[in-house]
């Protein structure tokens, strides 16, 4: 991918109507993945990070987080190479980069309640915390890690227990519900809280 075309597309970005921006977002996402090359555009677009605003960046969390259900898993085991894996990492290297610090707490509390893959948002938890080795250091030093904890356990709660959904047939990937219950058992490897007892009633009951 010419780095001409990648700053054109950034361009292009900027220039639908408000209410239009991230569904042009998306459409050059879903462009890219037909392509079969997506991974490649993300991993492209880290380079020119810079060339994006706070105003944009938040355009594409959203477009990101509202659609993560849309992108592939496959390659994931290839050191997290997959089309979700790499669209997890371009948005949580935005919102470190692009965002005001005051805004990240706020904006991953969205991302909680509305990401529409669990393991997606799963994993974001995971990756906010400092000991997952990243360089995410303005995520690191800004958020409240216990609140982002509990709300993402109440929802977890709330999908899987309260809404009785069977995390089998929701997440069919072994990879998928290994993960996301070790996580959610552990609150994500604290130990702390109630976790560890929904977790094993709601296996139980299932």
């Amino acid at each position: 991918i010419p780095d001409g075309a990648i700053e054109k597309i950034i361009d292009s970005w900027r220039s639908p109507r408000e209410g239009q921006i991230e569904q042009k977002i998306l459409d050059t996402f879903l462009d890219f993945q037909k392509g079969k090359n997506l991974v490649q555009f993300f991993d492209k677009l880290r380079i020119f990070i810079d060339k994006i605003d706070q105003s944009l960046a938040m355009r594409i969390i959203n477009a990101i987080y509202r659609n993560a259900d849309k992108f592939s898993t496959e390659g994931t085991e290839d050191f997290e190479n997959s089309e979700r894996d790499q669209a997890l990492h371009f948005l949580l290297r935005l919102m470190n980069d692009r965002i005001d610090r005051k805004k990240i707490q706020g904006l991953l509390e969205q991302i909680i309640e509305s990401a529409t893959s669990i393991p997606f948002l799963v994993r974001v938890i995971q990756l906010c915390k400092k000991e997952s080795g990243g360089t995410y250091y303005n995520i690191y030093e800004t958020i409240n890690l216990d609140k982002l904890l509990d709300l993402a356990s109440r929802r977890l709660k709330k999908y899987f227990v309260d809404e009785k959904r069977d995390i089998f047939l929701e997440l069919p990937d072994e990879k998928d519900w290994a993960y996301v219950l070790y996580q959610w058992a552990s609150r994500w490897g604290t130990f702390r809280g109630r976790n560890k007892n929904f977790v094993s009633n709601y296996i139980i009951l299932l």
